[in-house]
């Protein structure tokens, strides 16, 4: 690839990083993960609260019942109601977040994601597996 051909693209995606690194936003959440991370306790409150938020979509994705999900909010919220640490962090992650989302809803419509989904992926595999049956010992990109 000639990047000189690609050189405008390079600059704006530069620039773009550095007016997400300057933002009130980015800065807000890079200071309150350094509070977060230098605080032993502040910082287990959050990663317990982080293994819930797993566990919950876990259990979810299994088909678990959703008063499972109303405990782990209920949890959330005295947490970080009584720690201002995780409950800084939290917004800070949140507001940051908002903004990186906006950005990859900007690129999405050019981004063709779904040409593979999981039907097609698993189609995808039976026909090389297939094909890998009928001409043993020939090679392909994948072996």
């Amino acid at each position: 690839m000639s990047f000189e051909k690609h050189e405008k693209i390079f600059q704006t995606a530069d620039h773009l990083a550095e007016l997400l690194r300057t933002s009130p936003e980015y800065t807000h959440y890079i200071q309150a993960r350094e509070r977060l991370l230098q605080d032993p306790v502040n910082r287990k409150i959050f990663m317990e609260l982080r293994q819930k938020q797993y566990d919950l979509e876990d259990s979810l994705s299994e088909g678990e019942e959703f008063n499972q999900k109303q405990r782990f909010v209920n949890d959330l919220m005295m947490s970080v109601a009584l720690n201002p640490v995780v409950n800084d962090y939290l917004n800070a992650e949140y507001n940051f977040g908002r903004i990186i989302e906006h950005i990859s809803e900007i690129f999405e419509p050019i981004i063709p994601y779904d040409d593979f989904e999981d039907d097609s992926v698993g189609e995808l595999f039976s026909l090389l597996e297939t094909a890998d049956k009928k001409a043993p010992g020939e090679t392909s990109y994948l072996n």
